[in-house]
């Protein structure tokens, strides 16, 4: 069943009786636009995207900028209860609500802002609308541009939002709010474990390689007996990848080429095997060809947090590397698990990053990496570290892919509960007993 209730055309959407759809337009008030040096003031609070807490929907960090450096988009004049919602990239999902500590501060016309008329629809209900894939739904087909895909203000607040009796606003609210209140709880938590993880983590790789994890009784600064502190040129082999032209490449499997493997094929751990261009096998040289045991790094890139990523190659096909790439070939003194640990290693990984930093591409050159001094404990000790780790960092992984499953069912019941709540469902029994009751 449709109802418009006399506003303009509503949707074909089944509401209950007692509801009504209007544009958003319909039920709010319209902005106003100011020069903040207009506000009688020295400084004023600016929010813009940047500001924008997508995951909380918060304005976190709005600027202090003096009125005489107001930006040109510094316009809008927002009030507590007001949402804004970003008309560029708006699946970013950059969307917040205005509390009294941001009343009367301005706000940037990259957001469409929406304010509520509270005789008509509650604020807070409208926040959950904003937020949900009812508006998302509407918005999103409408968006223009292909850098920067943005949607116009009229579009947002043309978009249709169902209202119910003020009664029965506030029932919805108070249980959206309820239930937001035990998922963010829920999600804090997730966060929490993510961060007390790479506490773990690092923890780990640094007491396995200054020998506490085997040796715990060791004393500050001394390494157990039988470790040394090598450099990596004098254990391992480094191989640097080489240059093949782009018109040797196809970017589909065929005969007489090989896989190529570059920076971008390099995750924390493992190769991505279905990324790949390949080069013809006539031009690879045979000490290019990857071996397993071999630990493949990124070498260069124009993300220095992509720098220094490896993995170790295990059974692979004849596949070779790239000019973004180095390889370090494991001496027989050296494990190749052991040496995977090692440059995963956050130190080593810090290190190699903050030494690859460039103006706009980051390159770890060759001697930066052979230096690299490491420690090397007796082969026996490097097989218990390696085993050690595995069997820890394995749990660390297990408690993670349970934390992802947790975060995204959080999410799932959330969107399930913004979708039962505007289509009458989350206060159907709420309602049947209101009717029961004559009112």
């Amino acid at each position: 069943m449709t109802s418009s209730a006399g506003g303009t055309e509503a949707t074909d959407v089944r509401i209950p009786t007692t509801w009504y759809q209007r544009t958003l337009s319909e039920v709010c008030s319209q902005v106003e636009k100011v020069d903040p040096q207009d506000l009688g003031r020295s400084q004023f609070k600016y929010v813009d995207i940047s500001s924008i807490d997508s995951a909380t929907n918060r304005v976190l960090k709005p600027q202090h900028l003096p009125t005489t450096q107001a930006p040109s988009r510094a316009r809008q004049l927002i009030r507590n209860g007001d949402i804004v919602f970003s008309t560029v990239r708006p699946y970013l999902l950059n969307i917040a609500s205005i509390d009294s500590t941001l009343d009367g501060e301005i706000a940037s016309t990259g957001f469409c802002v929406i304010r509520p008329n509270p005789s008509v629809i509650l604020p807070e209900l409208v926040h959950f609308f904003v937020i949900s894939d009812h508006l998302l739904g509407q918005v999103l087909p409408l968006q223009r541009g292909v850098s920067y895909p943005a949607v116009r203000d009229k579009e947002v607040l043309g978009a249709f939002i169902v209202v119910p009796p003020l009664s029965e606003q506030r029932v919805i609210v108070d249980v959206l709010e309820g239930q937001f209140v035990l998922l963010d709880a829920v999600l804090e938590s997730v966060r929490r474990s993510r961060v007390e993880a790479v506490r773990l983590r690092r923890a780990l790789l640094r007491d396995a390689f200054s020998g506490v994890l085997t040796n715990p009784d060791l004393g500050p600064g001394e390494l157990p007996a039988g470790w040394s502190r090598r450099q990596l040129v004098a254990v391992s082999e480094l191989i640097r990848g080489v240059t093949y032209k782009k018109s040797q490449a196809v970017d589909h499997p065929a005969d007489g080429f090989v896989p190529l493997v570059r920076a971008t094929n390099i995750e924390v751990d493992h190769l991505l095997l279905n990324e790949f261009v390949y080069v013809p096998a006539s031009v690879v040289r045979e000490d290019q060809y990857l071996r397993s045991g071999d630990i493949v790094l990124a070498v260069s890139s124009g993300s220095s947090s992509v720098v220094g990523k490896s993995a170790m190659v295990r059974e692979i096909g004849a596949t070779t590397f790239g000019a973004f790439c180095g390889v370090l070939r494991p001496s027989a003194e050296l494990l190749a698990d052991f040496l995977r640990f090692v440059v995963q290693s956050p130190g080593i990984r810090e290190m190699w990053s903050e030494a690859a930093r460039g103006t706009n591409i980051n390159n770890l050159k060759r001697d930066q990496i052979i230096s690299t001094e490491i420690v090397i404990p007796p082969l026996a000790e490097q097989h218990e570290i390696v085993e050690l780790l595995e069997r820890e960092l394995g749990l660390l992984d297990l408690a993670m892919k349970a934390a992802d499953r947790i975060e995204m069912e959080a999410k799932s019941f959330r969107r399930s509960l913004l979708h039962s709540a505007f289509n009458g469902e989350l206060t159907r029994e709420w309602r049947e007993q209101w009717l029961t009751r004559g009112n």
